[in-house]
């Protein structure tokens, strides 16, 4: 459902993606690419999803295709399909092993063990598991060395993420420091013998060309608005083949907007 500050979601059309991913693939010019899937939300709840992976499987120079999961919506069936159709890694969000850790922290009715029996199945069809827990203090501290001996035992990596204080989020605690945070992920290295801290040598990152912007940061512009934006006030505009946020904006058609951040080819404007 939506949160009291989201008016509006989107789904974008399949084929409108795969164009643009090979648009953005070719300026790469690497033949080593990894696709991540990990969108607003859980990506299992996009329809043609299957259809998806199959597509972007057959673009030249993808080797590698990954997607987040919070796991409730998968079963083997599903395991099957999407490693069918080229998924190689699977990111699973499994927060705790205990059954009643997990529905408090979904809050909701979560079947804990069916996902713990999706993650031994997806090694077992040789996927790729990263097991990917939010570490919430006060919440699953002690599920941590439980999740990290579930991840040996399958041969999984771990990716162990600090919980953060988010606008739109549920905020149910404070966040951890991350200084602190290393600290006790140092300790449990240690004491469990496995790598934690993970790196861009863990995910075989390298640097490619940059899809070029066509603003920055303070830059006075003409844009036209096209339609409503996802939170309450917001207007997505267009001008140089980029969509722009605009934050609260009441006005229709062209307007004069100031770029206020430019990161990652991600605008927004007043």
């Amino acid at each position: 459902g939506l949160s009291s500050e989201r008016q509006i979601e989107f789904v974008v059309e399949k084929d409108f993606l795969i164009e643009d991913l090979k648009k953005l693939i070719k300026l790469k010019e690497c033949n080593e690419i990894e696709i991540y899937i990990n969108p607003h939300g859980e990506p299992l709840l996009y329809a043609p999803l299957v259809e998806l992976i199959n597509d972007i499987s057959k673009i030249k120079g993808v080797k590698r295709i990954g997607m987040s999961t919070n796991g409730l919506l998968l079963d083997k069936q599903k395991v099957d399909d999407l490693i069918e159709a080229g998924l190689t890694k699977f990111n699973v969000s499994l927060n705790s092993i205990d059954d009643k850790t997990a529905k408090k922290m979904a809050g909701l009715n979560y079947d804990n063990k069916n996902i713990l029996e999706v993650c031994e199945y997806i090694v077992k069809k040789k996927g790729q598991l990263f097991v990917a827990p939010v570490w919430v203090p006060g919440y699953n501290d002690e599920e941590m060395p439980k999740l990290i001996e579930f991840g040996k035992k399958l041969k999984g990596k771990m990716c162990i993420q600090n919980f953060l204080n988010y606008r739109f989020g549920r905020n149910p605690c404070k966040a951890k420091d991350f200084k602190q945070f290393f600290i006790e992920m140092r300790e449990l290295e240690k004491k469990h013998n496995v790598k934690l801290i993970v790196d861009a040598s863990d995910f075989s990152v390298v640097q490619t060309k940059k899809l070029e912007k066509p603003f920055k940061k303070n830059d006075i512009i003409e844009a036209k608005i096209l339609f409503e934006g996802r939170l309450k006030g917001e207007k997505v505009a267009f001008a140089k083949n980029r969509l722009i946020s605009v934050l609260d904006c009441n006005k229709e058609g062209r307007i004069k907007l100031k770029i206020v951040k430019s990161k990652h080819n991600l605008f927004m404007a007043t």
